[in-house]
């Protein structure tokens, strides 16, 4: 059996071009299998359950020191916006892991989040009782990280 030569040559041309397909990666994008898929952002609800529950998680997330207020270690009659605290990694895990505990006491703790402009804000609270706790988040590089913490319990 004879083989046609220009048969060959266009069956070469086609598997260099089909080759070549995942050499031109756009901006933004990446190729997988042959199909373009489009970065996306994390998705919020999938990020906190994680930070909520998963310590070494929660610690790639934030940079140390961790600008905030803690009422706890500040002067009662200065507000978050008078003033800045600066949350250690020590100080930051013993405040983190009692916010995240489930109360053992009856108190009933709600949550909610609160999307911004530029950022996303978790917060826990007890209703009319001077306990609330907010996590302030923004994208870096498509992934939640912690740029704030507001611990008040007066």
């Amino acid at each position: 059996m004879k083989t046609n030569p220009f048969i060959l040559l266009i069956l070469l041309l086609l598997l260099s071009c089909k080759n070549n397909e995942n050499k031109v990666i756009p901006e933004n994008n990446i190729v997988t299998n042959n199909k373009e898929q489009t970065m996306s952002d994390e998705d919020f609800s999938v990020f906190i359950a994680k930070f909520i529950t998963d310590k070494p998680f929660r610690h790639e997330r934030i940079t140390f020191p961790l600008r905030g207020y803690n009422s706890a270690a500040m002067n009662p009659e200065l507000t978050d916006q008078d003033t800045l605290y600066l949350f250690d990694k020590a100080d930051f895990d013993f405040s983190s892991e009692e916010d995240f505990q489930k109360p053992t006491n009856g108190d009933l703790l709600k949550n909610k989040t609160i999307k911004t402009d530029s950022s996303m804000i978790y917060r826990i609270y007890k209703e009319n009782s001077g306990y609330d706790m907010r996590y302030e988040f923004k994208l870096k590089a498509h992934k939640w990280v912690l740029i704030y913490y507001f611990y008040a319990n007066y």
